[in-house]
């Protein structure tokens, strides 16, 4: 080929030649801009194909999370029978068509954590936050415009050993899902970990009552664990539990269930007159708006007099600040830098009673509270299963800060040398209840999403016991205060229960969704979006949460005014479920604390059995099998006053 120098000595010897020199390189400019045209033609086509918006909701998830309170519910299967190993996952998983009916399993999200993108091969990925490629048939990743990167394969799927010390290594392992082993949402957005071969009952997943459930053990049967973890910006817990739902033996009867529920709910519509319909919207959505908003403004401005005029500090911030203190005391600077990040979160499960003898206990308080209201129905409401427990993990709350109180004694009351605002006191306590939308349920063929809710609501303390509702007399009787919490949580939470609060939080967290920052987004904008496409980005350049400057999770602490504690109930199934003949003998979801929440409970109730998992705080929490020991505690004072006035 002619060099630039020799073509410029020949110009005036050889024009004709120059010329035609000039013509092939216009050519040859001209064919790279038309290719250039089409790569990026094609580029747009595939980005239109494979990228969706996420849902305002979903993504409020990922911009009101934190380092050190991520958005990753995790959940727990333990089942007997033949081992379940990662490939036996990968097949079923695939048998099913669970990425067909809800195409989010098979997705990722894009470098500026807005968009879903479905990559053609939902098997194959590469580490980087490229965009502009696809998988071919040699499961090759390729980018256009002539670059190329090497294959790295996207399997959700892990298997482990099964854990040999009882609990304890269960625990780690949560915590590593929930905490510790981030999810890097470039690549995917869940993951499950197996683990087989263990003898029954070794992990302490299942209970010593969930031993002798379902059929006879075989000697050949063993103990497997199915660890499920997903980010929330992908689905509810609802959607993800329509997973096992489908996984399921029985999967096909629970749709069958489901349309005959929804069947029922049609006809008994129509039965109502339209204009009682009419009256009831009215009145839900019009005069239970107003409440809703009034409510909220109460709880801000409860909080906000509280944090400035209060002689004492929220007891949940000084618990964070002496226990801070204690481990920068404990470690050197060295040893900080090598432990891991955040302290490890406090867990514990436990199966409480079955489901009847619960709705009985909750059945005969309703009938008392009738009874206080000299036998009106209508200023009477039914307690729920949920309002028992919240009634009881309030309790369990009261205790924990008597215990703070006693190993702290600077922290109480009485001290004289003790400093008013480190004094922990708790008089009213703000609880926070996710609702779905939809009922709890997932209509046939419906795909997964983010119908979930919240409504928070100010319920009684530590000043349950001083107040004038309740004699003197009855100070020292457990019981009977037992009795009159419960009764005041159910009014608190029912009340709550008739406005539309859930669907406005629904609304204002897409709201916030929407025009908040994310890190991603924020991080681009500030480079000049210079480095989104280029080749080095890599899944350790992925960050979770909002962007420094947003304001998104200290409003988000505001609305829910500096709750104690979330609690949401999980409805399974009524009778025991199998994966390809397991038997599954325990479910225990635990869900990802809040930021400015230190404390969760779910109340789970699966094959006639109500099961609760705590996951806290280790500043608020420090012994979490200590802690929901207080609240089956609380639970047998109500039912023991239940069983002696029937009888």
């Amino acid at each position: 080929m002619t060099s630039y120098v020799d073509a410029s000595t020949t110009l005036c010897e050889a024009p004709t030649k120059s010329n035609n020199i000039n013509d092939g390189d216009e050519r040859r400019d001209q064919q790279q801009q038309r290719n250039n045209s089409n790569n990026n033609n094609k580029i747009n086509t595939i980005r239109n194909k494979n990228r969706r918006r996420m849902t305002n909701v979903g993504r409020f998830s990922l911009v009101s999370e934190t380092a050190r309170n991520p958005s990753v519910p995790v959940l727990v299967l333990a089942m007997t029978g033949k081992p379940l190993k990662s490939e036996d996952f990968r097949r079923l998983y695939q048998q099913k068509k669970v990425s067909e009916k809800h195409p989010r399993f098979a997705a990722r999200l894009d470098s500026t954590k807005t968009h879903f993108v479905f990559d053609n091969n939902s098997n194959n990925d590469d580490n980087g936050d490229d965009d502009d490629r696809e998988t071919n048939d040699n499961n090759e990743i390729v980018y256009y415009g002539g670059r190329r990167a090497s294959v790295v394969k996207k399997d959700n799927v892990r298997e482990l050993l099964f854990p040999a010390i009882p609990i304890a290594e269960l625990k780690d392992r949560i915590n590593d899902a929930a905490l510790y082993e981030p999810l890097d949402l470039n690549i995917r957005l869940w993951e499950a970990w197996t683990a087989t071969g263990g003898s029954i009952g070794q992990s302490g997943a299942i209970t010593s009552q969930q031993k002798g459930e379902g059929k006879p053990h075989d000697e050949n049967d063993v103990e497997s664990l199915l660890l499920f973890r997903a980010h929330h910006c992908m689905a509810d817990g609802v959607s993800l539990g329509a997973l096992f739902g489908d996984l399921m033996d029985e999967g096909p009867e629970f749709q069958e269930k489901i349309k005959r529920q929804i069947k029922i709910f049609k006809q008994k519509k129509k039965k109502t007159p339209w204009w009682k319909r009419l009256l009831f919207g009215l009145y839900y959505w019009i005069w239970g708006t107003i409440q809703a908003l009034m409510y909220q403004v109460y709880l801000f401005s409860i909080s906000w007099y509280e944090g400035w005029m209060s002689p004492h500090d929220d007891p949940w911030v000084v618990l964070q600040t002496i226990y801070d203190e204690k481990q920068q005391q404990k470690r050197s600077q060295q040893q900080q830098q090598q432990q891991q990040q955040h302290p490890p979160r406090s867990l514990s499960w436990a199966t409480v009673a079955p489901v009847d003898e619960v709705k009985k206990v909750a059945d005969f308080y309703s009938r008392q509270q009738q009874q206080d209201n000299g036998g009106s129905k209508k200023k009477s409401s039914r307690i729920t299963i949920n309002d028992v427990f919240c009634s009881c993990v309030s309790a369990a709350i009261i205790k924990q800060l008597k215990y703070h109180r006693s190993v702290n004694p600077e922290l109480a009351s009485s001290s004289s040398n003790s400093n008013s605002k480190k004094q922990l006191s708790l008089p009213y306590m703000n609880l926070i209840m996710p609702v779905h939308l939809q009922g709890g349920i997932l209509l046939p063929g419906q795909s997964m999403g983010n119908k979930i809710g919240a409504m928070v609501s100010r319920i009684p303390g530590e000043n349950l016991g001083h107040d004038d509702d309740v004699n003197d007399n009855e100070h020292n009787d457990p019981a009977i205060l037992a009795q009159e919490r419960l009764i005041q949580v159910h009014r608190v939470l029912n009340e709550r229960k008739q406005t539309p609060a859930a669907v406005l939080s629904y609304l204002a967290a897409g709201i916030m969704g929407r025009i908040s920052p994310s890190s991603a987004s924020a991080s681009a904008s500030a480079s000049g979006n210079n480095n989104v496409d280029d080749d080095t980005s890599s899944s350790s350049t992925y960050s979770v949460g909002s962007s420094s400057s947003s304001w998104t999770p200290w409003l988000f602490r505001k609305a829910h005014a500096n709750a104690s504690v979330v609690v949401t109930n999980v409805r399974g199934p009524e009778s025991c479920v199998h994966l390809e003949g397991r038997s599954i003998r325990a479910f225990l979801g635990f869900l990802p604390l809040p930021a400015g929440v230190p404390i969760g409970l779910v109340v789970g109730s699966y094959n006639n059995e109500i099961t609760l998992t705590v996951t806290a705080e280790e500043y608020a929490v420090p012994d979490a099998d200590k802690f929901l020991g207080w609240v089956q505690e609380e639970y047998e004072l109500l039912k023991r006053r239940s069983s002696s006035s029937s009888v």
